[in-house]
């Protein structure tokens, strides 16, 4: 797995300028992410249709007793 490259750029119509310096970093298939990012620094949420908010699970652990020994079984 890659790691992941992030820049600021301005998009043009339905184009995203990459920025020369990532040009070649750049693998045949990739997913991309889209978040609006304000002038200011702030990043803006827009969750429009067919973008899902994630959100962690709620797990109860009260009770719960960790077993090192069994969590590093084989």
């Amino acid at each position: 797995m890659r790691e992941a490259i992030s820049f600021e750029t301005t998009i043009s119509s339905d184009t995203i300028k990459i920025p020369e310096e990532y040009r070649d970093a750049m693998p045949s298939h990739a997913l991309v992410m889209v978040i609006e990012f304000e002038k200011q620094g702030k990043y803006k949420s827009r969750l429009g249709s067919g973008i899902k908010k994630i959100s962690s699970p709620h797990i109860d652990t009260i009770g719960w007793k960790f077993n090192r020994e069994e969590a590093n079984a084989r």
